[in-house]
C-alpha cells in the first residue's frame, strides 16, 4: 500500500472529493483521469465524479443495483474481481 487515509485525516467525507485529491497529491498523480475511484456505494461514485476521476461501482455492497447505476459510473462491476478486466 503506497498511501492509506480516511476522512478523520483529510477533515471531509464522500463525496466531497478532498480525500482522492490529497492521495493524488501525496503520490505526484496530477490528471484525475489516471485514477480509477472504485466502490460500493452512490456516495463513492460521487466522489469520484467529484473528483473527476474515472469511477466504478461494485454490486457486493448494501446499496441496491438501481441506486448505483443511478449515481452515473463509468463502470459497474459484479465483484472487485472483476478490476483486472478493466485494465487489459
Amino acid at each position: 500500500m503506497d498511501y492509506t487515509a480516511g476522512a478523520d485525516k483529510i477533515g471531509a467525507g464522500r463525496p466531497d472529493p478532498a480525500m482522492i485529491q490529497h492521495a493524488m497529491q501525496r503520490l505526484g498523480v496530477r490528471d484525475p483521469r489516471r485514477v480509477l475511484k472504485v466502490g460500493d456505494t452512490a456516495a463513492d461514485v460521487e466522489e469520484g465524479k467529484n473528483a473527476g476521476t474515472w469511477t466504478a461501482a461494485v454490486l457486493t455492497g448494501s446499496q441496491p443495483e438501481e441506486t448505483l447505476w443511478a449515481a452515473g459510473p463509468d463502470f459497474v462491476l459484479a465483484s472487485v474481481a472483476a478490476l483486472p478486466g478493466l485494465f487489459r
